[in-house]
């Protein structure tokens, strides 16, 4: 009889256990097909090519040879590759979504979902991300199904469209210069305000430098540890972000006053790098006219003045030497 009876309740604990099953992949009367919760990518690294894209704004990043390339034309940052590769790799499906936000949750893929691309050779995945904005859980989709899945990325707690960035300054490298010293051939930085400190540093060879001033004269008998030291600095300048878009309403105003500082460098292979720097404006006195410029910050131009970018002056402090820094003066 007691046999009987363990016997009765281990198959009922079975069929209980098949049916929890069963419910928890069930797809509102559909079994759950695992095609349409494959969201994760274990080896992202070996990925060929992605493509974000939301409304109109649209970026790709491509593999080639061993790089990340933004849009074919900058490389991409590699904290920020990495970052991305991380969150591929541990997305997990929670659940299906509610039947109670269907509706919005479909509205809300259709208005401001963010489409990602994945390819690697021939094959292409595709699915769509979306954070329900009332209960900040992020939603994924797969093309071509109408189901959508509550889903985390192990180890973070962030909004889950964060990851999947549409946005080009956030991919390209913050660097105002990153130059191997051994590679410059001239730096030169007027100071628009001073003219007296400016000057053009020319580098014949290791430890001949010739150093000219804006008064005409040329100094040949620089302190070669001193250039040394300044030209170390190139290796790694960055810059704090890329302007916002209210900063980059001062775009045409800038570029039509004198910048503060203009800092150019020549080296090998045709690299020429040319950053123009702004004091950041706070306030103007009516009654003396007195300027108050920002102490921390500064604006600044890179390349062709395409890109506006924010500078913090502790970044940029050591490349800011006067002439006579190099004599000594």
């Amino acid at each position: 009889m007691f046999m009987k009876r363990s016997y009765f309740y281990i198959t009922a604990l079975l069929i209980l256990g098949v049916a929890v099953v069963w419910i928890l992949t069930k797809d509102h009367g559909r079994t759950i097909s695992s095609r349409v919760t494959d969201f994760a990518v274990d080896e992202p690294e070996r990925l060929d090519r992605i493509v974000l894209e939301k409304g109109e704004r649209r970026l790709e990043l491509n593999r080639e040879e061993g790089k990340w390339l933004l849009n074919l034309m900058f490389e991409a940052r590699t904290d920020a590759i990495e970052q991305l590769f991380k969150a591929l790799r541990r997305i997990r499906v929670k659940s299906p979504s509610p039947l109670s936000l269907q509706d919005e949750l479909d509205k809300g893929f259709a208005d401001s979902s963010i489409k990602v691309d994945l390819h690697r050779g021939r094959r292409k995945k595709r699915y769509y991300v979306y954070d329900h904005v009332q209960d900040s859980q992020g939603y994924m989709m797969m093309e071509g199904s109408d189901q959508s899945f509550a889903v985390e990325v192990h180890g973070y707690e962030g909004k889950l469209s964060d990851l999947f960035v549409v946005d080009e300054g956030y991919w390209r490298p913050n660097m105002l210069f990153q130059i191997n010293p051994r590679s410059i051939e001239s730096v030169s930085v007027e100071y628009g305000e001073n003219n007296e400190h400016s000057f053009f540093l020319k580098i014949r060879e290791r430890n001949d430098y010739k150093l000219s001033l804006p008064s005409g004269d040329i100094v040949e008998n620089v302190n070669d540890s001193l250039v040394s030291v300044f030209l170390s600095n190139f290796y790694y300048v960055p810059f704090q972000r890329f302007a916002d878009s209210e900063e980059k309403q001062l775009a045409d105003s800038l570029a039509a006053s004198e910048p503060a500082y203009t800092i150019t460098v020549a080296g090998d292979d045709d690299y020429k790098r040319k950053v123009d720097l702004y004091r950041v404006v706070r306030s103007v006195d009516e009654t003396s006219g007195e300027v108050k410029t920002d102490p921390f910050i500064l604006y600044g131009f890179t390349g062709n003045g395409e890109d506006m970018v924010i500078v913090r002056y502790t970044d940029v402090d050591l490349i800011l030497r006067r002439g006579g820094y190099f004599t000594g003066g």
